[in-house]
Protein backbone atom coordinates (compact mmCIF):
# COMPACT_ATOMS: atom_id res chain seq x y z
CA UNK A 1 0.00 0.00 0.00
CA UNK A 2 1.70 3.68 -0.95
CA UNK A 3 2.11 5.28 1.59
CA UNK A 4 -1.15 8.17 2.41
CA UNK A 5 1.16 10.76 4.30
CA UNK A 6 4.34 11.17 2.04
CA UNK A 7 6.03 13.80 4.16
CA UNK A 8 4.91 11.82 7.67
CA UNK A 9 8.29 11.29 9.93
CA UNK A 10 9.52 7.89 10.09
CA UNK A 11 8.59 6.07 13.53
CA UNK A 12 11.52 4.75 15.25
CA UNK A 13 11.11 1.82 17.22
CA UNK A 14 13.21 -0.31 19.33
CA UNK A 15 12.33 -4.00 19.45
CA UNK A 16 13.75 -7.10 21.87
CA UNK A 17 14.06 -10.87 20.84
CA UNK A 18 13.84 -11.70 24.20
CA UNK A 19 14.62 -15.59 24.84
CA UNK A 20 14.66 -17.95 27.77
CA UNK A 21 16.49 -21.00 28.85
CA UNK A 22 14.27 -23.27 26.90
CA UNK A 23 14.89 -21.09 23.48
CA UNK A 24 11.31 -19.41 23.39
CA UNK A 25 10.73 -15.79 23.12
CA UNK A 26 8.82 -13.67 24.93
CA UNK A 27 5.59 -12.10 22.91
CA UNK A 28 2.70 -9.75 23.51
CA UNK A 29 -0.29 -8.60 22.70
CA UNK A 30 -0.89 -5.32 21.06
CA UNK A 31 -3.54 -3.36 22.78
CA UNK A 32 -6.87 -2.02 21.60
CA UNK A 33 -5.75 1.49 21.79
CA UNK A 34 -2.38 0.47 19.77
CA UNK A 35 -1.78 0.54 15.55
CA UNK A 36 -2.95 -2.93 14.61
CA UNK A 37 -4.76 -3.79 17.65
CA UNK A 38 -4.70 -7.68 18.67
CA UNK A 39 -1.66 -8.30 16.76
CA UNK A 40 1.35 -10.34 17.95
CA UNK A 41 4.31 -8.61 18.78
CA UNK A 42 8.19 -8.32 20.25
CA UNK A 43 8.18 -6.35 23.52
CA UNK A 44 9.85 -2.82 23.03
CA UNK A 45 8.45 0.73 21.66
CA UNK A 46 8.82 3.87 20.43
CA UNK A 47 12.35 6.18 21.02
CA UNK A 48 11.99 9.20 22.86
CA UNK A 49 13.56 12.81 20.88
CA UNK A 50 17.43 11.99 21.16
CA UNK A 51 17.27 8.71 22.50
CA UNK A 52 19.54 5.87 21.38
CA UNK A 53 18.08 2.42 20.51
CA UNK A 54 19.60 0.48 22.86
CA UNK A 55 18.34 2.57 25.73
CA UNK A 56 15.26 3.11 24.44
CA UNK A 57 14.61 -0.73 24.47
CA UNK A 58 16.24 -1.40 27.83
CA UNK A 59 13.67 1.14 29.04
CA UNK A 60 10.55 -0.35 27.32
CA UNK A 61 11.49 -3.54 28.05
CA UNK A 62 11.83 -2.61 31.83
CA UNK A 63 7.94 -0.69 31.47
CA UNK A 64 6.66 -3.14 29.50
CA UNK A 65 7.96 -6.85 31.12
CA UNK A 66 9.74 -6.16 34.47
CA UNK A 67 13.05 -8.03 32.61
CA UNK A 68 16.22 -5.77 33.63
CA UNK A 69 18.62 -5.95 30.04
CA UNK A 70 22.16 -6.67 30.53
CA UNK A 71 22.91 -7.30 26.92
CA UNK A 72 21.42 -6.94 23.63
CA UNK A 73 23.21 -7.12 20.44
CA UNK A 74 21.27 -5.10 17.29
CA UNK A 75 20.42 -7.75 14.32
CA UNK A 76 18.34 -5.93 11.74
CA UNK A 77 17.02 -2.86 10.74
CA UNK A 78 13.86 -2.91 9.03
CA UNK A 79 11.48 -0.40 7.17
CA UNK A 80 7.73 -0.64 6.50
CA UNK A 81 5.41 1.80 4.56
CA UNK A 82 1.71 0.52 6.26
CA UNK A 83 0.36 3.52 4.73
CA UNK A 84 -0.80 5.73 7.47
CA UNK A 85 2.51 5.15 8.47
CA UNK A 86 6.01 4.03 8.69
CA UNK A 87 8.38 2.50 10.67
CA UNK A 88 11.63 1.58 11.01
CA UNK A 89 12.58 -1.09 13.25
CA UNK A 90 15.59 -1.58 15.31
CA UNK A 91 15.67 -5.19 16.41
CA UNK A 92 17.58 -6.44 19.36
CA UNK A 93 18.33 -10.36 20.58
CA UNK A 94 18.76 -9.48 24.09
CA UNK A 95 21.31 -12.29 25.09
CA UNK A 96 21.24 -11.20 28.82
CA UNK A 97 18.78 -10.39 31.06
CA UNK A 98 17.10 -10.70 34.24
CA UNK A 99 14.04 -10.98 36.67
CA UNK A 100 10.67 -12.08 36.66
CA UNK A 101 8.50 -11.35 33.23
CA UNK A 102 5.34 -9.46 34.99
CA UNK A 103 2.59 -8.08 32.85
CA UNK A 104 2.66 -4.33 33.08
CA UNK A 105 0.84 -1.70 31.05
CA UNK A 106 -2.05 -4.09 30.60
CA UNK A 107 -0.05 -6.21 27.94
CA UNK A 108 -0.44 -10.34 27.81
CA UNK A 109 2.78 -11.82 27.62
CA UNK A 110 3.72 -15.66 26.81
CA UNK A 111 6.59 -17.50 26.60
CA UNK A 112 6.15 -18.79 22.62
CA UNK A 113 7.79 -21.56 20.34
CA UNK A 114 9.16 -19.79 17.60
CA UNK A 115 9.01 -22.35 15.00
CA UNK A 116 5.10 -22.39 15.85
CA UNK A 117 4.73 -18.32 15.54
CA UNK A 118 2.45 -17.61 12.58
CA UNK A 119 3.46 -14.49 10.71
CA UNK A 120 0.17 -13.32 9.78
CA UNK A 121 -0.40 -12.81 13.72
CA UNK A 122 2.15 -10.22 13.67
CA UNK A 123 2.55 -6.79 12.01
CA UNK A 124 3.90 -7.44 8.79
CA UNK A 125 7.24 -5.37 9.24
CA UNK A 126 7.94 -8.13 11.51
CA UNK A 127 8.23 -10.76 8.97
CA UNK A 128 11.93 -10.70 8.26
CA UNK A 129 12.61 -11.10 12.87
CA UNK A 130 10.13 -14.39 12.13
CA UNK A 131 12.26 -15.99 9.24
CA UNK A 132 15.38 -15.11 11.25
CA UNK A 133 13.95 -17.26 14.29
CA UNK A 134 13.65 -20.09 11.98
CA UNK A 135 17.31 -19.74 10.76
CA UNK A 136 19.62 -22.81 11.59
CA UNK A 137 22.85 -21.85 13.54
CA UNK A 138 24.87 -23.65 10.58
CA UNK A 139 25.31 -23.45 6.64
CA UNK A 140 27.65 -25.71 5.72
CA UNK A 141 29.16 -24.63 2.00
CA UNK A 142 30.37 -27.78 0.23
CA UNK A 143 33.84 -28.17 -1.17
CA UNK A 144 34.30 -27.56 -5.03
CA UNK A 145 34.96 -31.06 -6.42
CA UNK A 146 36.88 -29.71 -9.53
CA UNK A 147 36.72 -32.79 -11.59
CA UNK A 148 33.64 -35.05 -12.31
CA UNK A 149 36.11 -37.72 -11.12
CA UNK A 150 35.44 -35.94 -7.29
CA UNK A 151 32.22 -35.83 -7.00
CA UNK A 152 31.66 -39.42 -5.13
CA UNK A 153 34.33 -38.56 -2.72
CA UNK A 154 32.51 -34.67 -2.11
CA UNK A 155 29.19 -36.27 -1.65
CA UNK A 156 30.67 -39.00 0.76
CA UNK A 157 33.05 -36.31 3.00
CA UNK A 158 29.84 -33.98 2.93
CA UNK A 159 27.08 -36.65 3.85
CA UNK A 160 29.34 -37.62 6.58
CA UNK A 161 29.42 -34.49 7.86
CA UNK A 162 25.38 -34.16 7.68
CA UNK A 163 25.62 -36.99 10.42
CA UNK A 164 26.54 -35.00 13.51
CA UNK A 165 23.37 -33.52 12.92
CA UNK A 166 23.78 -29.86 13.63
CA UNK A 167 23.52 -28.55 9.99
CA UNK A 168 20.60 -27.10 9.09
CA UNK A 169 21.37 -25.52 5.64
CA UNK A 170 23.31 -26.85 3.19
CA UNK A 171 24.79 -24.66 -0.34
CA UNK A 172 25.46 -26.52 -3.13
CA UNK A 173 28.64 -24.56 -4.62
CA UNK A 174 30.80 -26.10 -7.14
CA UNK A 175 31.63 -22.79 -9.60
CA UNK A 176 34.23 -25.93 -11.50
CA UNK A 177 31.87 -28.05 -12.93
CA UNK A 178 29.62 -27.20 -16.04
CA UNK A 179 25.82 -28.05 -15.92
CA UNK A 180 25.80 -32.14 -16.36
CA UNK A 181 28.30 -32.46 -13.53
CA UNK A 182 27.05 -29.80 -11.30
CA UNK A 183 23.19 -31.82 -11.73
CA UNK A 184 25.20 -34.98 -11.15
CA UNK A 185 26.75 -33.87 -7.71
CA UNK A 186 23.23 -31.97 -6.96
CA UNK A 187 21.31 -34.77 -7.45
CA UNK A 188 23.42 -37.55 -5.23
CA UNK A 189 24.04 -35.09 -2.66
CA UNK A 190 20.05 -34.59 -2.70
CA UNK A 191 19.77 -38.22 -2.28
CA UNK A 192 21.68 -37.91 1.02
CA UNK A 193 20.10 -34.77 2.20
CA UNK A 194 16.32 -35.95 1.89
CA UNK A 195 16.60 -38.40 5.19
CA UNK A 196 18.33 -35.64 7.66
CA UNK A 197 15.77 -32.25 6.80
CA UNK A 198 18.65 -30.45 6.04
CA UNK A 199 17.46 -27.34 3.54
CA UNK A 200 19.33 -26.54 0.38
CA UNK A 201 20.96 -23.53 -1.82
CA UNK A 202 21.48 -24.27 -5.00
CA UNK A 203 24.12 -22.12 -6.01
CA UNK A 204 24.30 -22.36 -9.65
CA UNK A 205 22.79 -20.13 -12.57
CA UNK A 206 19.00 -19.72 -12.67
CA UNK A 207 18.78 -21.02 -15.83
CA UNK A 208 19.47 -24.25 -14.57
CA UNK A 209 17.09 -24.86 -12.13
CA UNK A 210 14.46 -25.74 -13.96
CA UNK A 211 16.73 -29.13 -14.59
CA UNK A 212 17.94 -29.24 -11.56
CA UNK A 213 15.54 -31.23 -8.45
CA UNK A 214 13.66 -28.48 -6.49
CA UNK A 215 15.36 -26.52 -3.30
CA UNK A 216 16.18 -23.03 -2.47
CA UNK A 217 19.34 -20.83 -4.18
CA UNK A 218 22.16 -19.07 -2.94
CA UNK A 219 22.79 -15.55 -5.18
CA UNK A 220 26.25 -14.46 -5.25
CA UNK A 221 25.98 -10.55 -6.05
CA UNK A 222 26.95 -10.83 -9.41
CA UNK A 223 23.80 -12.71 -10.08
CA UNK A 224 21.13 -11.09 -7.34
CA UNK A 225 21.96 -7.89 -8.95
CA UNK A 226 20.90 -8.76 -12.40
CA UNK A 227 17.29 -9.89 -11.22
CA UNK A 228 14.55 -7.28 -9.83
CA UNK A 229 12.39 -10.12 -8.35
CA UNK A 230 12.24 -12.82 -5.64
CA UNK A 231 13.00 -16.21 -7.82
CA UNK A 232 10.20 -18.87 -7.92
CA UNK A 233 11.63 -21.64 -5.80
CA UNK A 234 10.95 -24.07 -3.34
CA UNK A 235 12.99 -23.08 -0.79
CA UNK A 236 15.20 -20.07 1.04
CA UNK A 237 16.72 -17.85 -1.12
CA UNK A 238 20.54 -16.55 -0.18
CA UNK A 239 22.39 -14.12 -1.03
CA UNK A 240 26.00 -12.67 -0.51
CA UNK A 241 26.75 -9.25 0.58
CA UNK A 242 29.59 -7.16 1.84
CA UNK A 243 28.19 -4.03 2.88
CA UNK A 244 25.39 -2.75 4.13
CA UNK A 245 24.51 -0.79 1.04
CA UNK A 246 24.42 -4.82 -0.77
CA UNK A 247 22.11 -6.00 1.89
CA UNK A 248 19.71 -3.16 1.50
CA UNK A 249 19.57 -3.36 -2.20
CA UNK A 250 19.44 -7.09 -2.76
CA UNK A 251 16.09 -7.12 0.23
CA UNK A 252 14.68 -4.69 -2.47
CA UNK A 253 15.71 -7.17 -5.41
CA UNK A 254 14.70 -10.09 -4.62
CA UNK A 255 13.99 -10.84 -0.61
CA UNK A 256 15.97 -12.73 0.20
CA UNK A 257 15.69 -15.02 3.63
CA UNK A 258 19.73 -15.03 4.42
CA UNK A 259 22.34 -13.40 3.41
CA UNK A 260 25.62 -14.84 3.69
CA UNK A 261 28.74 -11.68 4.96
CA UNK A 262 32.14 -11.73 4.66
CA UNK A 263 34.73 -12.52 5.11
CA UNK A 264 35.43 -12.21 8.97
CA UNK A 265 38.87 -13.19 8.54
CA UNK A 266 41.52 -13.92 5.58
CA UNK A 267 40.93 -16.96 3.88
CA UNK A 268 43.00 -18.90 1.32
CA UNK A 269 40.19 -19.23 -1.15
CA UNK A 270 39.92 -15.07 -1.55
CA UNK A 271 43.72 -13.91 -1.08
CA UNK A 272 43.85 -10.51 -0.52
CA UNK A 273 39.70 -9.61 -0.37
CA UNK A 274 38.55 -6.87 1.84
CA UNK A 275 38.64 -8.48 5.51
CA UNK A 276 35.04 -7.19 7.58
CA UNK A 277 36.85 -8.15 10.96
CA UNK A 278 34.00 -8.21 13.62
CA UNK A 279 33.56 -5.10 14.30
CA UNK A 280 32.42 -4.68 10.30
CA UNK A 281 30.24 -7.29 10.92
CA UNK A 282 28.31 -6.08 13.41
CA UNK A 283 27.83 -2.76 11.86
CA UNK A 284 27.14 -4.72 8.84
CA UNK A 285 24.01 -7.11 11.01
CA UNK A 286 23.09 -3.72 13.11
CA UNK A 287 21.94 -2.34 9.99
CA UNK A 288 21.13 -5.16 7.21
CA UNK A 289 17.20 -5.75 6.70
CA UNK A 290 18.31 -9.58 6.37
CA UNK A 291 19.48 -11.83 8.76
CA UNK A 292 23.25 -12.51 8.96
CA UNK A 293 25.37 -15.41 8.26
CA UNK A 294 29.10 -14.83 8.75
CA UNK A 295 31.30 -16.08 6.04
CA UNK A 296 35.23 -16.41 6.12
CA UNK A 297 37.95 -18.26 8.00
CA UNK A 298 35.33 -19.51 10.75
CA UNK A 299 34.39 -23.26 12.02
CA UNK A 300 31.70 -23.93 14.16
CA UNK A 301 33.32 -22.67 17.44
CA UNK A 302 33.14 -19.06 16.60
CA UNK A 303 29.06 -19.35 16.26
CA UNK A 304 28.76 -17.54 20.03
CA UNK A 305 31.03 -14.76 18.74
CA UNK A 306 29.62 -14.40 15.83
CA UNK A 307 26.04 -14.37 16.95
CA UNK A 308 27.63 -11.71 19.77
CA UNK A 309 27.69 -9.22 16.62
CA UNK A 310 24.49 -9.62 15.47
CA UNK A 311 25.15 -12.71 13.11
CA UNK A 312 22.17 -15.48 13.35
CA UNK A 313 24.92 -18.23 12.19
CA UNK A 314 28.23 -19.12 10.78
CA UNK A 315 29.03 -20.57 7.59
CA UNK A 316 31.98 -22.32 5.78
CA UNK A 317 33.81 -25.10 3.62
CA UNK A 318 36.31 -26.01 5.59
CA UNK A 319 36.27 -24.62 9.06
CA UNK A 320 32.36 -26.77 9.22
CA UNK A 321 32.86 -29.82 7.08
CA UNK A 322 36.50 -30.42 9.24
CA UNK A 323 34.54 -30.73 12.48
CA UNK A 324 33.59 -34.37 12.53
CA UNK A 325 37.39 -34.81 10.69
CA UNK A 326 35.56 -35.51 7.72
Amino acid sequence: MPNTVPDAPVVEVALGVVEDAAGRVLVGQRGADQHLPGRLEFPGGKLEPGEDPVEALTRELFEETGLTVHRAVPCLQLEHDYGDRRVRLHVFRVHGHDGRVAEREGRVLSWQDAASLDPAAFPAANAPILRMLRLPPFLLVTPDPGTAAAIDATVKRVATRLQDGDIGLLQIRAPSLGFGDYRSLVRELMAQVRPTGVEVLLNAPPDWLDALPAAGIHLPERRWRGLTRRPEVSGPVGVSVHDVTGAREAAHRVAPDLAVAGPVRPTSTHPGAPVLGWTGLAELAAASPVSIYALGGLEASDLSRARASGACGVAAIRGLLERSGA
